[in-house]
């Protein structure tokens, strides 16, 4: 019996780890021992890639569905084929809340069983972030091919992935316009000092 609390950690593991360790799964590799000692307790460590690549000097998010599953599928091949490391993410939760059919479709496609990347009924796009989860529902459920968004219909074989939205509330920030309310995610290990 372990007196660890048994939790799952999303590890990135992208182009930029890449660019500062040397390898995709350079923050696995490099605490290998800490995350060995995670899943030995019964925790877990998934995937977190933030699909973004340098473009002219700059960081820039995927532009639509066929370049975040370019990214993803590098990073991806660089975990499995990264034997030393052994490190099999079945968890993901893509970074910036960043999807698209295309992307979930991969994502089922590599044999990821859950992901939690869903903010349910929010949606961004500005110069900094680009996604919409506003038809989501607040409850895990299985996408359907057309709409990642969505649980399939009864007329569509769904994917087999389970989506686990985060837990949202509607919060007022104060960088917010006066009167508006915006879902967020509930981040309880955050520390605003």
């Amino acid at each position: 019996k372990s007196d660890v609390l048994a939790v799952t950690w999303f590890l990135r593991a992208d182009e930029q780890v890449k660019l500062a360790t040397g390898s995709v799964t350079g923050l696995y590799t490099g605490w290998k021992k800490f995350w060995d000692d995670i899943i030995a307790s019964g925790g877990e460590v998934g995937w977190h890639p933030h699909l973004i690549y340098e473009k002219i000097g700059k960081w820039v998010p995927g532009e639509d569905g066929k370049k975040l599953v370019e990214l993803a599928r590098s990073a991806w091949e660089e975990i499995i084929e990264d034997t030393e490391a052994g490190w099999n993410p079945v968890t993901s939760r893509i970074g910036e809340a960043m999807c698209s059919n295309k992307l979930m479709g991969f994502l089922d496609e590599a044999g990821i069983m859950a992901d939690s990347t869903a903010i349910p009924g929010r949606r961004r796009s500005d110069s900094d972030r680009r996604f919409d989860w506003d038809p989501t529902p607040e409850m895990p459920y299985h996408p359907s091919p057309n709409d990642y968004r969505s649980p399939a219909c009864d007329n569509e074989i769904p994917l087999r992935i389970l989506e686990i939205p985060f837990s949202v509330a509607e919060i007022h920030a104060p960088y917010d316009a006066p009167g508006t309310v915006v879902r967020r995610y509930l981040d309880l290990s955050y520390d605003p000092t």
